[in-house]
C-alpha cells in the first residue's frame, strides 16, 4: 500500500463523527479502487454533475478537497463556480481518473483489515456481511448522507489539487486562441510536476527556464544580490516569447549550465497552449507576454522536506544561496501577489 491509510481513517473519523461501518467501506473501496466502478462515459457522468451541482449548492455542501489515500481525492461539487465549463472538466478528469488509477482485491484486503481493528460499533458484523457479498461499491449510509451532505467525485489528487490552474486555461482557451501560460514560485512547489501533468492532459509545448541560464562570463559580478542575476531574460524572450506572440516556430537553444555549451536549436512549432515553467518566469520583464500567470507555493518545512529528498546533498547549497534569492525576487517583485491564481502544493500529498 502506497499510503498510510490508517491516517486517512482517522482523519475521516474526526471529520465524520457520526461515520457508520458502511461508509469505513465505502472509504476502503474508493481509495482502493477510484472510481472505475462508475459508468467511463464523459457526457452521462457531464449530466449527472449538472444535475447534482445545484443540490450541493442548496445543501450548502463542504467545498474542501479531502485526501483520501492513494492518490485519490474527494473533490466537492460545490468548489465549482462556472457549471458549463468546470462540470465537463471535472467530468472528463473524472474518466480518466478511473481509466489511469488500478486498485486490487488485495489492496482492497488490507484496507479491510484496517476497519476490522477500529472500535466502531457495528464494525465486524457488517466487514463479515460485506465480504460474504464479494465487497462491491456501496453508498453511503442514511445517517451521512441526512448528516454531512456529500456530493463529490473522485479524481487524482493531481487533478484535483490543479482543478482551479486547468479551469482557467479552459476558460481561455474557449476562445480559440493560444494560450501562454507561466508557473512560477518556490523551488520544491511541484512547478516541473506541474507543466508535466499539464503536457499530459494538453496539446502543448513546455519551455523551462533552467534552459535559460546566463554563462558566468556574462553575469555581474555582485549577480547574486541582483533579481535574476543568473538568467538570461533577454535571450528567453527574443527566442521563445516573440516568436509565440507572433505565431512563429520557437528554436529552442537548451544552455547547459554545467558545461558552459548550447544545444543544437530544436524547432517547435506554435500549439494552443504554451507552458513557460520556472523560477523568474514571471519576472517583470516577461510578464506582459502571458495569458495566465500560476504561482505555487508550499510551506516552508513542505519544502525543505521536499528539496532534502530531491537534492540530496546539494540541499545545503538551495538552503544558503537559491532560496534567499527567490524569496528576496518574490518580495521585490510582487511575484504571488500579481500571478493570476495561486496553489498551495501542501494541502493534499502528490507526487515529486
Amino acid at each position: 500500500m502506497n499510503d498510510d491509510f490508517s491516517q486517512v481513517l482517522a482523519a475521516q473519523y474526526r471529520r465524520y463523527p457520526l461515520m457508520q461501518p458502511q461508509d469505513f467501506g465505502k472509504l476502503a473501496f474508493q481509495s482502493e479502487f477510484g472510481p472505475e466502478h462508475m459508468i467511463t462515459d464523459t457526457g452521462k457522468s457531464f449530466s449527472r454533475i449538472l444535475e447534482e451541482i445545484p443540490r450541493a449548492r442548496e445543501e450548502q455542501a463542504s467545498a474542501e478537497l479531502e485526501w483520501i489515500g492513494n492518490g485519490l481525492c474527494r473533490f466537492p461539487l460545490a468548489a465549482l463556480s462556472d457549471e458549463s465549463v468546470e462540470a465537463a472538466l471535472l467530468s472528463r478528469l473524472m474518466v480518466t481518473t478511473a481509466v489511469q488509477h488500478q486498485g486490487s482485491k488485495e489492496g482492497m484486503e488490507r484496507r479491510l483489515q484496517q476497519l476490522w481493528q477500529l472500535p466502531v460499533p457495528g464494525m465486524e458484523a457488517w466487514l463479515q456481511q460485506y465480504r460474504g457479498m464479494g465487497c462491491p461499491a456501496v453508498h453511503h449510509s442514511d445517517v451521512f448522507r441526512r448528516t454531512y451532505r456529500p456530493h463529490y467525485r473522485l479524481l487524482l489528487a493531481e487533478f484535483a489539487l490543479y482543478f482551479p490552474v486547468l479551469s482557467r486555461l479552459e476558460q481561455h482557451m474557449k476562445s480559440g486562441k493560444p494560450v501562454t501560460v507561466a508557473i512560477d514560485g518556490r523551488c520544491g512547489s511541484g512547478k516541473t510536476s506541474l507543466a508535466q501533468l499539464l503536457r499530459r492532459i494538453y496539446r502543448c509545448n513546455v519551455f523551462h527556464m533552467d534552459d535559460f541560464y546566463l554563462p558566468f562570463s556574462e553575469r555581474k559580478p555582485d549577480w547574486p544580490q541582483s533579481i535574476a542575476g543568473n538568467m538570461d531574460l533577454t535571450r528567453f524572450a527574443r527566442e521563445v516569447l516573440e516568436p509565440l506572440r507572433n505565431r512563429q516556430p520557437v528554436d529552442y537553444r537548451r544552455y547547459h549550465c554545467p558545461t558552459g555549451t548550447y544545444s543544437s536549436a530544436q524547432r517547435m512549432q506554435p500549439t494552443e497552449l504554451t507552458v513557460i515553467e520556472g523560477s523568474y518566469s514571471h519576472h517583470p520583464a516577461l510578464s506582459g507576454y502571458y495569458d495566465c500567470k500560476v504561482f505555487l507555493t508550499c510551506t516552508p518545512g513542505e519544502q525543505q522536506r521536499r528539496l532534502r529528498r530531491r537534492e540530496g546533498d546539494n540541499f545545503e547549497g538551495f538552503e544558503k544561496y537559491w532560496i534567499p534569492m527567490e524569496e528576496r525576487y518574490f518580495r521585490t517583485c510582487r511575484t504571488q501577489q500579481n500571478s493570476d491564481i495561486t496553489v498551495d502544493t501542501g494541502i493534499v500529498p502528490i507526487a515529486g
